[in-house]
């Protein structure tokens, strides 16, 4: 506890009754904790991409999820970025040291006073040239016009799904992920409801297999739900301090592998007298 920041938040709650604001943990934590493990270097099946974007010096996380079309089961892992200024107070603000994740290769920091998104379009196109990249979920009320150009300066070919009715594009598929507890209708975009659902059942029947990673662990000791007002849950923070980007990243990638969920046709009664 004394050096990894997840474990303390375990430790401070179970053992000490302090109050962290995990006792409301998005699923249930011993079926969580079994999903870490081992993911191969280059793991079969479709893969999902999943990006949350940092606003200039918060951290960046970009998942990636392996699919196995057999069983439908998944495999995972994370990438983190942060500035060399943003590790500071980032750290000072949640209380936690960043820079132990760095030395343990999880995370990666950039010595610019703002995230350059051309070093993740940089990680997707070696992604692409070594596996099966079927599309990136993203938040498109973020920042989302600013990666595309970074995309473009990469060199990196992107285009935007707006339904099966649309032609599709050249380059990497970008589908359009909603946040929060909102449920999109027309079939176009993916959402935190779904997504979260979907994440959820694949770590209850342990379906998911998620690299180890300190600084995904601590991002969900900091994840919590809420409900829409259909009571569907979606991810919140759980507490004031902290990061959940790694989990909105991979909530994004897991939702991704299911596909967008058509909305279903409304349905009209005519009464006649």
């Amino acid at each position: 506890a004394e050096t990894d920041a997840s474990a303390r938040l375990t430790v401070s709650r179970l053992y000490f009754g302090i109050p962290i604001g995990t006792s409301d943990f998005w699923v249930d934590q011993a079926s969580w904790r079994a999903c870490f493990g081992e993911v191969p270097e280059v793991p079969k099946g479709k893969c999902f991409l999943g990006l949350d974007l940092s606003d200039r010096n918060d951290l960046t996380a970009l998942s990636a999820v392996w699919k196995n079309e057999a069983d439908d089961s998944l495999k995972s892992r994370v990438w983190y970025w942060t500035t060399a200024q943003g590790i500071d107070r980032r750290s000072a603000l949640d209380r936690i040291d960043y820079r132990q994740y760095v030395s343990r290769g999880e995370l990666e920091i950039v010595d610019k006073p703002a995230i350059d998104y051309r070093l993740v379009a940089d990680r997707i196109k070696k992604l692409m040239a070594e596996h099966d990249i079927e599309a990136l979920a993203i938040d498109p009320n973020f920042n989302l016009s600013r990666f595309i150009s970074d995309c473009e300066e990469a060199e990196l070919k992107v285009w935007l799904y707006d339904g099966e009715d649309k032609p599709a594009g050249e380059g990497l598929k970008i589908v359009r992920h909603e946040q929060g507890g909102t449920v999109p209708f027309g079939g176009r975009k993916l959402c935190m409801v779904h997504s979260v659902e979907r994440f959820k059942d694949k770590v209850l029947k342990g379906e998911i297999v998620i690299e180890n990673s300190n600084l995904t662990a601590y991002c969900a000791a900091n994840t919590g739900t809420a409900l829409n007002k259909s009571n569907q849950p979606y991810f919140v923070k759980a507490r004031q301090m902290g990061r959940i980007d790694g989990m909105v990243a991979l909530a994004m990638a897991v939702g991704a592998s299911e596909g967008v969920k058509q909305a279903p046709p409304k349905e009209y009664k005519m009464l006649i007298f």
